[in-house]
């Protein structure tokens, strides 16, 4: 469980946007079920409690995961910036993040074996939390539809089929293939996990935009939307 909310909370810092706003009223009028006690353990990986606040001028690098910590496919690091969406998660957003673990149980396996097919992280499927809380009715202002949050030209660009009667954005499982392949692509493009997880939520322009602006691959310095 623990390695599940901090992926979550490290793919939200991320990512920073997403469907969020459209997506937390369907998520909170599902049933009401006990919520189990997460952050404990997020504490013990480094997490600060809502009461407490980094140093003002905290360096936001951070560390990266303790080796004797579940292990991840992808680079994890508690900072500041992370430590932020602890304490919104903990706080706020709480019931929702609460549900939306709920919710991924009947994603999250199939989800991951899609990944492990095309030789690409299998944690890469809780980006999928982030951006649609695994909801196949979520829609933005955007245009972007399903729980991969495709718009109508990358979907086709994908292979899926976009139309008045039929929209595989809203297939899980197609647009899960169709998401993978566009990451490998932004991989490749980036060489990085965090580059290439911020340009699928914010464009590969944007990202290179800021790379050029900051003169650093380092995700952490950019200055991204």
């Amino acid at each position: 469980m623990r390695k599940k909310v901090l992926i979550l909370v490290v793919l939200a810092a991320f990512l920073s946007s997403g469907c969020i706003d459209y997506i937390k009223k369907d998520l909170l009028e599902w049933e009401e079920r006990e919520e189990e006690s997460i952050w404990p353990d997020i504490e013990k990986m480094g997490g600060s409690s809502p009461e407490k606040s980094p140093a003002p001028n905290a360096p936001e690098g951070g560390s990266p995961i303790s080796p004797s910590e579940p292990q991840y496919d992808i680079p994890l690091q508690i900072n500041g910036k992370v430590e932020k969406f602890i304490r919104h998660y903990r706080g706020p957003d709480k019931k929702w993040f609460a549900k939306v673990l709920n919710r991924s149980g009947r994603y999250i396996p199939g989800m991951r074996e899609v990944f492990r097919e095309k030789g690409l992280p299998q944690d890469l499927a809780y980006l999928a939390a982030i951006e649609s809380g695994y909801s196949p009715y979520c829609s933005s202002k955007a245009g972007a539809v399903g729980v991969w949050q495709f718009i109508r030209g990358t979907a086709r660009h994908y292979g899926m089929t976009v139309g008045w009667w039929i929209d595989e954005r809203r297939d899980p499982w197609k647009a899960t293939a169709a998401a993978a392949d566009y990451l490998k692509d932004l991989y490749e493009i980036f060489d990085s996990w965090p580059l290439a997880l911020a340009a699928y939520n914010a464009g590969d322009a944007r990202v290179r935009k800021a790379l050029k602006k900051s003169r650093t691959g380092d995700f952490w310095s950019l200055q991204l939307p």
